[in-house]
């Protein structure tokens, strides 16, 4: 075992592991999404990250829920993390999971968004005819000039568009406000442009008919934003502290729900 490796570690890895976590996580998931992917992914990036791995054990267990419920994998597809904050696991979005939900979306037709810059060719209207016209002129990137503002626009199904431009002030603002941290490698240093469209996208997307796994990737990004402790995603009766060999975990009924009771209850599961 490694160096990481405690009681309580055991506990978390015998829980990503169990049948009762993993039939929480399917059931929470949208259709293409494999429980058992999940979960091995999470372990994977819970043991190598030793900040996270010493964070409250159901605040991890949570934001693998959340990971389920959106549908958005944390790791190398930049879909969405999970990350350290003041001992407990927060879960991010992150911009090609937000891109990734939108285009997944029943509802929505197409989505675009981009970084402008002062020499490219744009035009716009938030109002009663929105639209966007962007074109990057065909020149090397560093020689288009200053960023002056990020958009994304969102068409439904039936061709409504959804607009929203951000000057680059107000973008700056934001990242000033809720960048966490001093580190260099923090995301809005690393990758400035990406966070900058997530931000838009995010703005957009609460004006646009989107899915309900982009309203929770959504609304869990912006308690994360702010700083603020987010949502239990856990059922009130997943005791962790115990371990999973404690409860019956039989399944029951169509939906193949795993009994909660104590594994020695000794009657008809319900």
């Amino acid at each position: 075992m490694s160096e990481l490796t405690t009681k309580k570690d055991l506990t978390l890895w015998q829980w990503l592991d169990s049948p009762k976590y993993l039939a929480q996580l399917q059931a929470s998931a949208p259709r293409g999404v494999q429980a058992t992917r999940l979960a091995r992914i999470a372990n994977t990036l819970f043991a190598g990250n030793k900040t996270l791995w010493e964070c409250d054990q159901r605040s991890l267990l949570s934001a693998v829920m959340v990971c389920a419920q959106t549908g958005l994998e944390p790791g190398p597809l930049g879909h969405a993390a999970i990350v350290p904050y003041r001992g407990k696991a927060q879960w991010q979005a992150m911009y090609k999971g937000l891109l990734h939900l939108c285009h997944r979306s029943e509802q929505v037709g197409s989505v675009s968004c981009g970084v402008i810059h002062e020499k490219d060719e744009f035009d716009y209207d938030e109002g009663s005819n929105p639209f966007v016209h962007w074109k990057k002129p065909l020149i090397p990137a560093v020689e288009r000039g200053e960023k002056i503002a990020a958009f994304a626009s969102i068409n439904s199904i039936n061709g409504t568009p959804y607009v929203r431009v951000m000057h680059i002030s107000e973008i700056y603002r934001i990242r000033d406000q809720y960048s966490k941290g001093k580190r260099e490698d923090r995301p809005w240093i690393t990758e400035f442009d990406e966070m900058a469209q997530k931000t838009v996208i995010k703005r957009v997307a609460k004006l646009a008919p989107i899915s309900v796994e982009s309203q929770i990737a959504i609304s869990y990004d912006d308690l994360h934003e702010i700083g603020k402790e987010q949502p239990d995603a856990l059922p009130k009766d997943m005791d962790i502290e115990r371990t999973p060999d404690s409860y019956c975990n039989k399944a029951v009924g169509k939906e193949g729900v795993v009994c909660s009771l104590d594994v020695d209850h000794g009657g008809d599961c319900k």
